[in-house]
């Protein structure tokens, strides 16, 4: 048994030697993603790995000449570079333009993408340490520049390298979800593409120091609003009742992309016993008997597809599937494109009461409005 193992790890081994003398071209796709917070470090991006376009130990000359373009030269949409060859073995790194798109509001923005090549020489020859990297479209043949025994030797192919600098992926303006899709063609020198490298790149930004609630009406966050009360006449007196809609909006600093929301509404004035979970206008003059000197008002929303809810002070409210819920796209202060908020129309709604029973005067108020977001589900 012993000597039946030691003949089978023989032929593994022998397989292996002779497969790594060809590494034929082949079509290379990956999948890239980052989580970030703006506004944070975070480190570069990683796109290709060092990977070898292709190696032919018995014929440098094959493969040691290829090189990667971009299909265009302009258009960012997949990666804009040179799309043909230059020969110059100098030293240099391609810069390639790649618009990111985020998924909910549309906006893109482009970025760069460094990349680089390197020559490709076999296992257990010393020049791979002391490569220059090269432009992606360089298709000069290179030989190691080591002193020694492997002075000379021929490069059998190129490697690939390509990565986005942290400052780049920090230029993304809004939280959201951003996605890129990066398209080479590997060439071989003298014939054409052979094969095609692509990368999907998913950018994960949360942008909590943006959260707010826009409220478009008003250029401020603590607005003045009218419960819009009218008087009716009847036969016991006049009695009064309104109702006031106030456009608002949630923006999650995330473009709507999180999981749930829990929106609290509150009256900080609520805070006897029979006052839990209301809300109120209150007249300066102390309080009278029976609630003469307060009015009491219903706080509603209405989005969809979550219908209709009516709030009690102070009690939280959580809301899932956002994702699913109705959005907006609107121009928040500080945030430099449009960015993607959820609608949260809140109703003022105050009940019939008689003229008579309430202290005569103005009444006010403080209604005070909280969310959060979460980009897990409940």
């Amino acid at each position: 048994m012993r000597r039946y193992l030691f003949a089978l790890l023989l032929a593994i081994l022998g397989c292996g030697s002779a497969f790594a003398q060809v590494l034929a071209p082949t079509d290379h796709h990956v999948a890239v993603s980052r989580t970030m917070t703006r506004g944070s470090l975070t480190s570069d991006l990683a796109v290709f790995f060092p990977t070898v376009g292709g190696s032919d130990v018995g014929a440098p000359l094959r493969w040691g000449r290829n090189y990667w373009t971009c299909w265009s030269t302009s258009d960012p949409e997949k990666g804009a570079c040179p799309s043909t060859d230059v020969e110059s073995g100098n030293y240099g790194e391609s810069k390639i333009a790649l618009r990111f798109t985020e998924a909910h509001s549309g906006m893109s923005q482009v970025l760069e993408v460094n990349a680089y090549t390197l020559p490709f020489y076999p296992n257990g020859t010393p020049c791979n340490s002391g490569a220059i990297m090269m432009l992606i479209n360089d298709s000069v043949f290179v030989t190691c520049p080591n002193s020694g025994p492997h002075y000379g030797a021929p490069s059998t192919g190129k490697r690939i390298t390509a990565y986005m600098l942290s400052r780049e992926l920090a230029r993304l303006p809004t939280g959201g979800v951003w996605t890129a899709n990066l398209h080479l063609r590997l060439n071989e020198w003298g014939v054409g593409p052979i094969a095609n490298f692509t990368a999907a790149l998913t950018v994960t930004v949360t942008d909590n120091q943006s959260m707010q609630v826009f409220l478009p009406e008003f250029r401020s966050a603590t607005p003045r609003v009218d419960l819009n009360l009218r008087s009716v006449p009847s036969a016991g007196g006049a009695r009064a009742s309104g109702e006031r809609t106030v456009d608002a909006c949630l923006y999650d600093g995330f473009n709507a992309h999180s999981k749930r929301y829990t929106v609290r509404m509150s009256d900080p004035s609520s805070t006897g016993a029979e006052e839990v979970g209301r809300f109120f206008v209150r007249h300066p003059a102390p309080q009278g008997a029976a609630g003469q000197n307060r009015i009491e008002y219903e706080v509603h929303s209405t989005t969809r597809p979550f219908g209709s809810t009516q709030y009690q002070s102070g009690q939280d409210r959580v809301f899932a599937n956002i994702p699913d819920a109705e959005v907006r796209q609107v121009f928040l202060p500080n945030i430099p494109v449009p960015v993607v908020c959820t609608p949260w129309p809140l109703t003022l709604r105050t009940p019939e009461f008689a003229n008579a029973d309430k202290q005569a005067g103005y009444y006010s108020g403080v209604l005070r409005v909280e969310f959060s977001a979460s980009t897990t589900a409940p």
